[in-house]
């Protein structure tokens, strides 16, 4: 039993026992079973008090340590920046892979005079070619912001011939600092929160009486506020476990970016947090659900 998890009875057409305020505080979502030829005569709209609020644009906030830490301070929110993510099997930015590649700049506090090891050994045209992509997306961002991001999502519109070998590559861009071709998803800001439930290395480590492994990051009293908002992810997991991982979370956007907070996922957007950054409500947001019944199931 975990007291954090709020059940309802999902027997087909029950709704009396439906709480207005269902998983508001625990997952801020709804609930909604999938609709089946066993139950879908059982299917009613529903809107409860889960539905968020929406709140209006203009309050941005920076994805750094201590923002992430106040999303848990405030509202419970488990939100995490993601690192150690093998770079194993991403494909090479030269490829033009359909979507965007992730680039890291790992040293912030010692690339001024570029990457501390030496840009990796690529042809010029290619490294040149690189750099103008990274350096265009870091131009969509004001000074300040490109000062303190650490995760840029990059579109490479153009093709090369690397041989692999710009996998995980390290491209000085001017004066912007050491940039490292990584896995998507590194350093990344998530909202964890769901996964603090359904990571499957929970049940074994409750049956040793051991804590929740996602949830004891920012449970656990540490006086370090980045060790208390940071995932690693372990070095024995085989990399494909990261892209389950990817679409049970809710991104944020990369570390140090800055973000609308009305921007972020509804149910990141906690009230403590809004009043915390000023944000101002607009009303109730549209989230209407339709709620099938499950026989058996709470």
């Amino acid at each position: 039993h975990d007291p954090r998890a709020q059940l309802i009875d999902a027997t087909p057409g029950s709704t009396e026992s439906y709480p207005r305020n269902a998983l508001a505080s625990s997952v801020g979502t709804c609930p909604r079973i999938p609709k089946t030829f066993l139950n879908q005569d059982t299917c009613q709209p529903m809107r409860g008090d889960c539905a968020s609020i929406a709140y209006g644009t203009g309050k941005r906030i920076t994805l750094d340590y201590e923002t992430m830490r106040r999303f848990y301070e405030l509202d419970g929110r488990y939100v995490y920046v993601v690192k150690g993510l093998p770079v194993e099997g991403t494909p090479s930015p030269c490829a033009r892979a359909k979507g965007k590649q992730r680039w890291v700049r790992y040293n912030a506090d010692n690339d001024a005079q570029g990457c501390p090891g030496g840009d990796t050994d690529l042809p010029p045209e290619i490294s040149a070619l690189l750099e103008a992509h990274i350096s265009s997306e870091l131009g969509k961002r004001d000074m300040t912001t490109r000062e303190s991001v650490r995760a840029i999502d990059v579109a490479h519109r153009e093709r090369c011939n690397d041989d692999g070998a710009a996998v995980g590559a390290s491209i000085t861009v001017g004066n912007l600092g050491c940039w490292t071709h990584s896995s998507p998803g590194e350093w990344g800001v998530f909202d964890a929160s769901w996964w603090v439930f359904s990571h499957p290395g929970n049940s074994p480590r409750h049956r040793k009486s051991l804590s929740n492994p996602i949830a004891e990051v920012a449970e656990i009293e540490n006086e370090d506020v980045e060790k208390s908002v940071t995932l690693t992810f372990p070095a024995w997991h085989p990399s494909d476990r990261w892209k389950f991982w990817l679409w049970t979370s809710k991104s944020l956007g990369g570390y140090g970016d800055t973000v609308d907070f009305s921007r972020l996922p509804r149910g990141t957007q906690g009230p403590g947090m809004a009043e915390y950054v000023r944000a101002v409500s607009a009303g109730d947001s549209d989230d209407a659900f339709e709620f099938c019944g499950s026989p058996g199931e709470a």
